[in-house]
């Protein structure tokens, strides 16, 4: 997940969404500019258990690859982007009071 990548990522977030969903591209969309973290989605469902990322949480996985699961209560794009969001002011990445 981390080969070839920067030192300054620090994370990987991975999204499983249906294939006609559109949270994850928005959820890429809505970090890009953030180094420290890359918001990766799938829709394989065979990759997604592999990975442990299941339809109602997000996964994040540090450069040591210990992973960090994040449940959510519905999905939706409000609701993923505002668990990164407190996710990455928690883990003091970023900060989002503007």
């Amino acid at each position: 997940m981390f080969e070839g990548e920067s030192n300054d990522l620090m994370y990987v977030i991975v999204l499983f969404e249906p294939e006609n969903s559109v949270i994850g591209t928005q959820a890429i969309l809505d970090f890009h500019k953030i180094k420290a973290v890359k918001i990766r989605r799938t829709t394989n469902a065979q990759v997604a258990e592999n990975l442990g990322v299941k339809s109602n949480t997000i996964k994040v996985f540090q450069r040591n690859l210990d992973p960090i699961l994040i449940e959510l209560a519905n999905v939706s794009r409000d609701t993923v982007k505002d668990a990164i969001k407190k996710f990455l002011a928690d883990s003091h990445i970023a900060n989002f009071d503007n």
